[in-house]
């Protein structure tokens, strides 16, 4: 059966994801997630010069699926403190119900290689749209005046916490997530 390049490269990054969420990012084969997709390595090979470039690129769906499925489209409304809860929240049950692709999320290639400039210019979506929080929050409340620190703030505690939840060293309680959000962004602005 002979493939169009575009719907080949989909399915690679399917099964790459697939691939992910059952054996971790560290683990997965080249070989496994091509005869997954019905296709050859040497296919693979064609579309993605290399396994970091294929992790960078399956990095770019999950964001997008992150996105969509954790944070707010709107940017959470009218408040920044419930839409960044709202991410925490959804980003630490997903660590006890999908770890593995949680840990690609948080520590695979893609924010190492691409989080400053966007791989091919282009920023992760989910990147994206939490700055886009974090801009709001440094407009609404007292203690927020630098976006790039509080994102910095807000992503380091979300993934150290959801580490710590996942090789259950500490019980995940909401309670944290508020403390330490009131903490990052003290009072709104009247």
């Amino acid at each position: 059966m002979v493939h169009s390049a575009a719907d080949s490269e989909r399915r690679l990054l399917a099964e790459t994801v697939k691939a992910i969420e059952r054996n971790g990012y560290m683990n997965i084969s080249l070989r496994d997630i091509a005869s997954s997709a019905g296709l050859t390595t040497g296919c693979l090979y064609r579309h993605f010069p290399d396994k970091e470039d294929l992790l960078v690129r399956a990095g770019y769906v999950v964001s997008e699926d992150l996105a969509r499925r954790v944070v707010p489209e709107d940017g959470g409304g009218a408040d920044a403190f419930d839409a960044l809860l709202h991410v925490g929240v959804e980003l630490l049950s997903l660590t006890r119900t999908d770890p593995n692709l949680v840990d690609f999320f948080f520590y695979g290639p893609l924010y190492a290689k691409a989080a400053k400039s966007g791989y091919g210019g282009t920023p992760p979506l989910f990147l994206s749209r939490i700055r886009a929080i974090v801009e709001q929050a440094c407009l609404q409340y007292e203690h927020a005046g630098d976006p790039d620190l509080l994102l910095t703030q807000v992503w380091s505690f979300i993934q150290g916490y959801s580490l710590l939840v996942r090789h259950g060293t500490v019980a995940y309680d909401e309670r944290s997530l508020v403390i330490t959000l009131r903490d990052f962004l003290g009072a709104r602005r009247h």
